[in-house]
Order: C-alpha cells, then structure tokens, then sequence
C-alpha cells in the first residue's frame, strides 16, 4: 500500500469514530435535577457512548480516575516535550520562578464567588447580534436605565491577595500585544470569545460570514495587531479540510485547518478549546492534545499559547435566575447529558498536557461553570448574551497579559 493510500485509509479509520449520540429508551419522567431547576424536567434521551462515560462509578472511584489520568497525561507529556518547557511559557520572558507565581495567580483569579453589584464591568457589544438576545428580549418590557439580573454580577477571587483589575484599558492592553496577532481555534462555544475580545479592544462593529473560519480583524490600529477565529472542534492537526459523509462535512465534528506553517507563523498568540463532545476516551484525548501542542512546537517554537478550560452546559438554563453559590457536587455532574459529565477530568488531562509543553492553562470554567443564567437560552445552554457573565473573563483575560509582559 503506497504512503498516500495508507494515509488515507487511516484517516477514513479516524472519521469512522466521529461522535454520535445515541438514542435512549423515551422516559416521559421528569426530575428536579439541578439547583436552577424551577420546575421538574424529562431528561434527554441522546447520550455519548456509554464506554466513555464514568457515571457508574462512585464519586470517590472517579476521584481515582481522575488521579491516574492526570498521571498518565504527566507521563506520556514528559516523554514528548523537554523539562525546560514545563519551567516556563514559551512566547515570553517569564523566569522559572515568575513562571510558578504566574501558574499559582491563574489558580487564585479564577477561585471565587460571583458577587452582586450594580456598578460591575460590563461590556456594550456591537457584533453578531445572536448575542444580544437577551437584551433585545429585554428591553422590550423594561426602560433603558434598567440592567438584567445576570448582568449585575462581579466575579470576586476569594484570596484578596490576587485581586483583578476592574477596568480594562484597551489602549494598554494593545501595547501589551505589542503588534502580535490573535488566532482563536476551538468549537463553536469558543466562538464567544472572539466576539468578546472584539467587543473589549475595538469601538466599532465588524463584519463576519459564519462561525467556520471568520475573516481576520483588526484589533489594535496603532501597531496593527488582527484577531482571527477558526473552528476546529478537536484542534486536530489536519492540513486540508476534509469533504466528508459522501462530499458533505459532517455537521458533529468540525475540523478546520490551522496547523499550517503559514498561518502559524502569522499568528504568534494562540488561544485554543476543545469541544466537551464525547469522542475519544481519556487516552486518545491525551495523545491528540500532546500531538497538537508538539506541531506547534516543531513549526513556531515560540507561539504562546493559551488553552481555555471546557465549561459544562446547563440543562433547562431558561429556569436559572441568579448564579450558583458554590460549584455542583460529583453527584449533580453525573447527571449532566451530553458527556459533560466527564468534563472536569479531560481539563484536568488538558491542564497537564498544556503546562508541560509550555502553555498557559487558564481555568475560567471554574468561573462559568457557576452560571446557569444569562446563557442565550431557548435550546441553547452553552454559550451565553452579551453582556452578561463572560464579560468577567475578558478581565481575566486583561490581568494575563498584563503578568506575560512582566520579565
């Protein structure tokens, strides 16, 4: 079998295992599931395949498997990228020492509690308008001095010793970019963040035709800096888009090419997510994540990049009125539909996977995971309106770049 025949043959081998959700026997029960619940709801009768889920399992044996996953990550990550790489974020200056205080703050900013408060950060967002929803919904029954309740709400670190700044200066923040362009390559969910970013550093709306691969902004005018997203859910390393499912793409997975030495090397700022979607096992996961991050490394070795923790989703987030006061126990997580279940476990796996190969893993799951309101709702309880709760990430967002710029 020739080389090119081969290489195809394993990637018709790959795109066989694409996600699909399985349909469950219809229970027309309902359940009181989750604390935003106002009401009892059916549960879905679509899940992931049920090998790749630890719901079976006691809270104390998935605390174990969480453990020897994380191990193995370590292990298998170690052999691929040199001990130098773990001691510091490739794309910066930072010592080993400032290094770990930089890992140690990126804990403490996104440990908190969401506080009410009328005066908090708030973005005005002026791109796709599927954001504003909410606020179209809104404003349409209330006057315009009038806030919505999940916009009233500050995300507080509980140490006071790493305190995050409450303004943002996108003046500032462009002469810490320093002329570096921005790619965001995730799914459909990370989306979100373009448009946050657009909506912090620019004063003006931008044109973008669908949520494959959006055209570049400018972000910065002074040292031209642009912003660009691509969609590739799994953040595989393919280098030409597929036509798949009989010359169709398959709408489960998207994987859009971004690996390229082209597009790396125009790109020095790389901020990635994974799908939650359930289509490999803890294993396959790791050995995908590492293969990733070590093309990278061989085409831009000094590419920052910023991997962003994977939130969960809210069942029925139409019920949620305020944010949750603490995070669900492992109880509530094996729950959850769709393999969200197992979330926590493959950020865990990715955290490992990305500190080791000199990355900055930036847990603002830890923040969004306690917001079932403000999602833009009717089906859809993943991403949120604009503004609302992720505009505290862009502070998050803010304060990073402000420590990667401290040599």
């Amino acid at each position: 079998m020739t080389e090119k025949r081969k290489n195809a043959k394993n990637y018709r081998d790959y795109t066989s295992k694409q996600p699909t959700l399985f349909q469950q026997p219809d229970n027309p029960n309902t359940f009181l599931d989750f604390p935003w619940y106002q009401q009892p709801h059916t549960r879905p009768q679509f899940q992931p395949d049920p090998s790749l889920l630890s719901i079976e399992l006691s809270t104390k044996e998935r605390t174990i498997l969480q453990e020897k996953a994380v191990l193995e990550a370590k292990k298998l990550a170690f052999r691929r990228f040199p001990p130098a790489d773990f001691s510091t974020i490739r794309g910066t200056n930072l010592s080993e020492a400032k290094t770990i205080a930089l890992r140690e703050k990126l804990t403490c900013w996104t440990m908190g509690q969401w506080s009410r408060n009328q005066k908090n950060f708030q973005l005005t967002h002026l791109q796709d308008p599927l954001y504003s929803s909410c606020d179209r919904k809104f404003y349409k029954t209330h006057s315009i001095d009038e806030k919505r309740e999940s916009t009233l709400y500050r995300w507080k670190p509980f140490s006071k010793t790493c305190q995050v700044n409450k303004k943002i200066s996108s003046k500032n923040w462009c002469k810490l970019l320093r002329g570096r362009n921005m790619l965001l390559v995730g799914d459909l969910t990370h989306y979100q963040y373009h448009e946050l970013l657009l909506d912090t550093l620019r004063d003006d709306p931008t044109a973008c035709f669908g949520e494959l691969n959006c055209k570049d902004h400018t972000v910065c005018k002074g040292k031209d800096t642009r912003l660009r997203y691509v969609r590739n859910d799994i953040l595989s390393t393919v280098r030409k888009f597929h036509n798949r499912d009989q010359g169709h793409p398959l709408a489960n997975i998207v994987e859009w090419p971004f690996v390229t030495s082209n597009i790396l090397s125009s790109y020095p700022i790389l901020i990635l997510s994974r799908t939650t979607q359930l289509e490999d096992d803890d294993l396959l996961f790791t050995r995908r994540l590492i293969h990733t991050m070590r093309v990278i490394r061989e085409n831009t070795p000094e590419t920052l990049v910023i991997y962003q923790s994977s939130p969960i989703g809210h069942p029925f987030c139409d019920d949620a009125q305020t944010p949750l006061k603490k995070g669900l126990e492992d109880e509530d997580l094996k729950r959850l539909p769709y393999g969200w279940s197992e979330t926590k476990r493959r950020n865990a796996i990715a955290k490992t996977v990305i500190e080791a190969s000199g990355g900055v893993y930036l847990d603002l799951a830890s923040m969004v995971d306690l917001r079932p309101d403000g999602h833009i709702g009717k089906g859809d309880c993943l991403r949120y309106c604009i503004p609302g709760p992720l505009d505290a990430t862009m502070q998050i967002y803010y304060q990073l770049f402000i420590e990667l710029e401290k040599s």
